[in-house]
């Protein structure tokens, strides 16, 4: 609904028509003309795939691995992913407390 903005498509029809609706027979009726081109792309895909021919070749790497072994490299990268962790736990913190929340973004008298 929200990428479509104004255009009515038939995802969010078909959505609308089954939760808002509950017409569950229009939405499945629906929900079928939005399978059954997913379903012939999906095998025309698999039959333009299947006709070629794919080899992966392995052996010996030809670049060796650069490693970090100075302490202070390492640590200060490594501070860095849990910075940024942190900041990620934060906001997925500050979703699951702000769901236990009742003023809905207004003030409670």
């Amino acid at each position: 609904m929200i990428l479509a903005g104004n255009y009515t498509i038939l995802a969010t029809q078909a959505y609308l028509t089954i939760v808002g609706m509950y017409n569950m027979k229009g939405g499945a009726a629906l929900a079928i003309l939005l399978l059954i081109p997913s379903l012939i792309a999906f095998f025309l895909q698999k039959y333009w795939v299947s006709r070629k021919s794919y080899v992966t070749v392995t052996g010996k790497p030809s670049a060796t691995r650069i490693k970090m072994d100075q302490p202070l490299t390492k640590y200060s990268i490594f501070g860095l992913c849990i910075l940024l962790a942190a900041v990620i736990f934060l906001f997925y913190g500050m979703v699951f407390f702000g769901s236990l929340s009742n003023s809905g973004g207004q003030t409670i008298p």
